[in-house]
Parts: structure tokens; C-alpha cells; sequence
């Protein structure tokens, strides 16, 4: 499992040799900045979620103002489980393991093709 240091990291999504989605990620490492997440946002940003072991982990979006996309990445680094356009007082209980969760701009997964085993690469 990755460490991440930096509150902020690259990722890079591939399909094949060819990058989908290249993006800035907000790192949330600790308890508490995977508690919160995207609650009491004014407004959706991207966000990396490290979890401490493979694990399914479910989430809502209580308290979130906007739409969003769940995108749910084993150990493998490979995309387990995409969920799109989120609603707010929503959710959502994957049905496999993963190892860390990216939040993004609702629409943003859909628009870049992004799909279950594509290759993730944090830089």
C-alpha cells in the first residue's frame, strides 16, 4: 500500500498505453479527513481517500452540496467500481474491496471514459 506524504498528489488514469485523465487530487489520509470528506464543502473538489487495508467501504453524501463521481481502486491500482453523479443525502455500499476511494467532479468519470479495470497511477 502507498503512502502519500504531500496533502496533494497527481493521478494519472490509463486505458491501454493511452492516459484518459490526468488530475490533482486533495489527499484525505487521517480519520478525520476521510470522515469528513466532501461535508461542508461550498464547493466539489477532487479528493484521494487512503484506507488502511483492502476493504469494502461504503459512503454518503450527507451534508454534501453538489453532485459527485465515486471512483473505488484496489490494491492492483486498477478501478474496482465507478458510481456516477452522486445525489447529496445519498448512499452508496460498493459490492467489492478497495483500497482507496477518488472523488471527483460529478460528470467527470462519464467524460473521460473512465471504466472497471482501467490502471490508476498516482505520480
Amino acid at each position: 500500500m502507498r503512502t502519500f506524504s504531500d496533502r496533494y498528489v497527481y493521478v494519472e488514469f490509463h486505458s491501454d498505453s493511452e492516459v484518459r485523465l490526468q488530475l490533482k487530487l486533495e489527499v484525505c489520509k487521517t480519520s478525520f479527513e476521510r470522515a469528513r470528506g466532501l461535508m461542508f464543502r461550498p464547493n466539489i473538489v477532487n479528493l484521494l481517500f487512503v484506507f488502511e487495508r483492502e476493504e469494502v467501504y461504503p459512503i454518503h453524501s450527507f451534508f454534501v452540496f453538489g453532485e459527485f463521481d465515486a471512483v473505488y481502486v484496489g490494491s492492483d491500482l486498477h478501478i474496482t467500481e465507478i458510481y456516477p453523479r452522486i445525489k447529496p443525502w445519498s448512499f452508496i455500499y460498493p459490492k467489492k474491496k478497495s483500497s482507496y476511494l477518488i472523488e471527483l467532479k460529478s460528470g467527470l468519470s462519464e467524460a473521460s471514459g473512465l471504466t472497471e479495470g482501467m490502471l490508476v497511477r498516482f505520480l
